[in-house]
């Protein structure tokens, strides 16, 4: 097991995701640099944009949005965080994205400062209407938002990432689990010269991110929304997309491409050339080469996947300095449980059965681990589920702050 602070997942997590999260995409929470707080969003919509300072471990509500941002993003200098809401234009005949900022400093706390941009993003897409469970034939095709409006308004679920070296916002659509509706897409935005790229495809993020840490670019992925033949490709900063081949297994194996379609639940991390990222799912790696174009499928060693036990470690994160470590695992029984073990034990301490898939947020500085239920996502007014955990093994529940 890694010392080095990574984050290991199995692909039973994926399929819990799938079959227990009923909103779109990925809900983790985005640090502040100097990892004094975090903040994310939750509710109907991801309505309710909310800061957690540590150690206090105490929620408050910025502000109510509109955005549908599962994964909002932080600015570079801290200052602003960034959502970005995908909608209907006025014309009815395409969708825009309006990028939203929020300061997190001052007595401006939460307030919505500069300006909003609105920036086109995509035409309404004609799509296979479904089949009619009635067997009354209907026209062949019908024009819809990539959601069923009647569940959120027709507005697309979103991830927002700032990259720290270019400054540049890559705004990512995410596709929905349907092969009867269109790919998700992606943008790049320069606020410096108010310039927007997009493509068809899915943000791929590795160690948090899908931006190369090597200042060339972004991963992203495509045939997500059915889960076959799906690919993975560099994108340059100006657009141009460079295929990455795969292994067979890795394009057409549903278990294997759920890895690349939901890196957020396995360890994934760049090597230090910034240029090679891995994700691993239980025992499955793959490697992703953006210098050389090229790509490759492993087996993970049965100790770094399984317990002394025998039960299957959904995902764990060691913190670095042999610190503590945490980890989700799952034997026989349908729950899964929590263990966490400190320095000086050879014993792993249980925290409780769980029953929600949990994503894991280290701090920037790895002093701090956050972790999120995802059902958390869901919920408008109760304490969030969300737990705290210390590089000296110290746990707190984060709480709402009361009103």
């Amino acid at each position: 097991m890694s010392r080095t602070g990574r984050v290991v997942g199995g692909a039973v997590a994926v399929m819990l995701l799938l079959s227990t999260l009923v909103t779109p995409g990925c809900v983790p929470a985005a640090w502040l640099a100097d990892s004094s707080g975090f903040v994310f969003t939750r509710g109907t919509n991801f309505r309710n944009l909310e800061f957690c300072p540590v150690p206090l471990g105490e929620t408050r509500t910025l502000a109510v949005v509109t955005a549908h941002t599962s994964w909002p993003a932080i600015s570079p200098d801290g200052a602003r965080i960034a959502l970005a809401r995908i909608a209907p234009d006025a014309s009815g005949k395409g969708m825009t994205c309006e990028l939203q900022y929020f300061s997190l400093g001052g007595a401006s706390l939460g307030q919505l400062v500069d300006h909003t941009e609105a920036l086109p993003w995509r035409p309404l897409q004609a799509v296979p209407a479904p089949a009619p469970a009635d067997g009354v034939a209907r026209n062949a095709t019908e024009k819809r938002s990539l959601f069923d409006e009647s569940k959120n308004g027709g507005v697309p679920c979103a991830a927002v990432f700032w990259d720290k070296g270019s400054g540049k916002i890559v705004i990512h659509e995410f596709s929905p689990m349907d092969e009867q509706m269109p790919e998700g897409r992606v943008g790049i935005y320069d606020p410096a010269t108010k310039t927007l790229l997009t493509m068809d495809g899915n943000a791929c993020p590795i160690g948090g991110t899908p931006v190369r840490p090597d200042g060339k670019g972004i991963l992203i992925t495509r045939g997500n929304s059915g889960l076959s033949n799906i690919t993975i490709s560099a994108v340059d900063w100006d657009g141009v997309v460079h295929a990455i081949p795969m292994p067979a297994e890795a394009r057409t194996d549903a278990a294997i491409a759920r890895v690349l379609a939901f890196p957020w639940l396995g360890n994934s991390q760049w090597d230090a050339t910034g240029a090679v990222g891995t994700i691993s799912s239980g025992q499955t790696r793959l490697t992703i080469d953006t210098s050389t174009l090229t790509g490759s499928l492993e087996r993970v060693p049965d100790d770094q996947a399984l317990t002394d036990g025998g039960k299957f470690i959904l995902q764990s994160y060691s913190f670095p300095d042999n610190g503590p470590q945490f980890r989700v695992v799952k034997g026989d029984s349908p729950t899964m449980s929590m263990e966490l073990l400190v320095p000086g034990s050879s014993l792993w301490k249980g925290l409780g059965p769980i029953n929600d898939p949990v994503l894991l947020c280290p701090s920037p500085d790895r002093t701090w681990l956050l972790v999120r239920f995802m059902t958390d996502a869901l919920e408008e007014t109760s304490n969030p589920k969300l737990i705290l955990i210390n590089n000296k093994g110290e746990i707190k529940k984060v709480t709402s702050k009361a009103k």
